[in-house]
């Protein structure tokens, strides 16, 4: 049960001769509790990983986190990503030094997801520096994957690329993979057509994809860039960036973990710096975007009643 702050004893007393203060008190009650029980609260995602242990040194994976292929130098930071609107992170964030050859991967699941559902996977992406940043074909970083073949078209979907902008060579395109191998849309697609959305480096984005696994011969990806802090939380899915259908041999993936490669450079000295965060999974939109608790807020409204309240009594 919810214990509300009682108010102050001088109104109690009053409550037998005047019954105004006996309503309001039970209005205030009453508000107080709508705003506990009704406001937004961070959702239950299947799985998450926020990176909420000790700084560690260069090759020192992340707690669940496996080395699939290539040497691993890169480590947990003691410093964790935010975006505006979404429940914070606890402190610590993934940084990757950009080496080639790296490849990492988390199960969420054991047995994969189940036919004809939906899952959606969240995470703050931060480009720190673009440094040699492949700036034509992109290899596919970020994705959701059945846990054998890995790679799109190969039992991944969903998965985020990443490419020097055709334009400005300081900025930064955002591709996206549904990764169905034989489809229409089985290529890397940029967001913001074929030229590509140029984004600035060393800002924190919020990035979200949904696979739905069909029984039938499509299924279907959406892909979600930044979207508006009033969305989050929500429960339906606002319109997404892109959003591509496709069939072919990749399409039906059951999928089961998360996996990570290495971001694509055009030389040896591979100085392209990534940090990755607040990695959730779920079942729902909300479960991968959740909003602050409410507590603080009630707080704060709860607070400012009082003050009216004792204002009304002295009128």
């Amino acid at each position: 049960m919810i214990a509300l702050v009682p108010l102050p004893a001088r109104i109690s007393t009053v409550k037998s001769t005047l019954p105004q203060f006996q309503i309001t008190n039970v209005m205030f009650a009453v508000v107080a509790t709508v705003l506990m029980t009704t406001s937004p609260s961070e959702a239950a995602p299947v799985f998450q990983d926020q990176f909420a242990i000790p700084p560690n040194a260069a090759g020192t994976l992340p707690v669940g986190w496996t080395t699939g292929t290539g040497t691993n130098d890169d480590f947990v930071s003691a410093t964790n990503l935010t975006y505006s609107g979404l429940a914070p992170a606890t402190a610590g964030s993934w940084r990757h030094d950009g080496s080639a050859n790296q490849r990492y991967y988390q199960n969420f699941s054991t047995t994969g997801l189940e036919v004809d559902t939906t899952i959606y996977y969240s995470f703050l992406f931060n480009l720190n520096t673009i440094g040699n940043l492949a700036n034509g074909a992109t290899s596919s970083v970020i994705m959701l994957s059945n846990g054998t073949l890995e790679s799109p078209g190969n039992g991944a979907v969903a998965s985020w690329n990443f490419r020097t902008d055709t334009v400005d060579p300081t900025k930064y395109n955002i591709g996206v993979n549904t990764g169905f191998r034989g489809s229409t849309n089985a290529s890397t697609m940029f967001i913001g057509g074929d030229a590509g959305t140029a984004f600035s480096a060393d800002q924190t984005m919020l990035l979200v994809a949904s696979y739905s696994y069909s029984s039938t011969t499509s299924s279907t990806v959406n892909f979600w860039v930044n979207p508006d802090s009033a969305d989050l939380g929500a429960a339906t899915a606002p319109m997404a960036s892109l959003s591509l259908t496709g069939s072919g041999s990749g399409s039906g993936v059951a999928v089961q973990r998360l996996l990570l490669n290495s971001i694509k450079n055009t030389s040896a000295s591979a100085n392209t710096e990534w940090t990755v965060d607040a990695f959730r999974v779920g079942d729902t939109w909300a479960d991968v975007t959740p909003v602050p608790e409410p507590s603080t807020v009630v707080l704060l409204v709860s607070g400012g009643l009082i003050p009216i309240l004792l204002r009304r009594r002295r009128a």
